[in-house]
């Protein structure tokens, strides 16, 4: 569903879920040296503008061989089309000792991160069977 989301269809999704990983690091940095508060119920909001995505698609579609700008400079070089947000504050409590991180949180924030970068190295994955199998298919059918 995730991968959907970041518009697996039109082979962004990597890039997508690359600039989502940047974007998360200052969170995860924030989370892996605070320890004033604990958050509960809080969320992270991913946002980006499908809209710009799909231009950026149709010039691509109806440029002439070569001469489309490459995606990553397109997408890299406007920030605002994507974003991220941490949401749902109602929860959120002083740290009765001060000294513990939030775990729970670096747990599910570490388990999106995780899946993020498995949907940006499972395009590596790909590359490297089709160098070695000539093929994106390495699965076997059985009898």
């Amino acid at each position: 569903m995730l991968k959907q989301f970041l518009n697996a269809p039109s082979g962004l999704d990597k890039l997508i879920a690359q600039l989502l990983l940047d974007k998360l690091q200052p969170i995860q940095k924030f989370f892996n040296t605070q320890r004033m508060y604990n958050f509960y119920s809080s969320s992270i909001l991913i946002s980006y503008d499908a809209r710009y995505v799909a231009n950026y698609l149709k010039t691509q579609n109806n440029a002439p061989d070569g001469s489309a700008p490459d995606v990553e400079s397109v997408l890299k070089g406007r920030d605002c089309w994507l974003r991220v947000w941490m949401i749902d504050f109602a929860h959120v409590h002083p740290n009765p000792t001060g000294k513990e991180l939030d775990l729970n949180y670096i747990y599910g924030l570490d388990n999106l991160v995780t899946i993020l970068r498995n949907i940006v190295n499972e395009y590596e994955r790909v590359a490297v069977t089709e160098s070695v199998y000539g093929s994106k298919s390495t699965s076997t059918s059985n009898p």
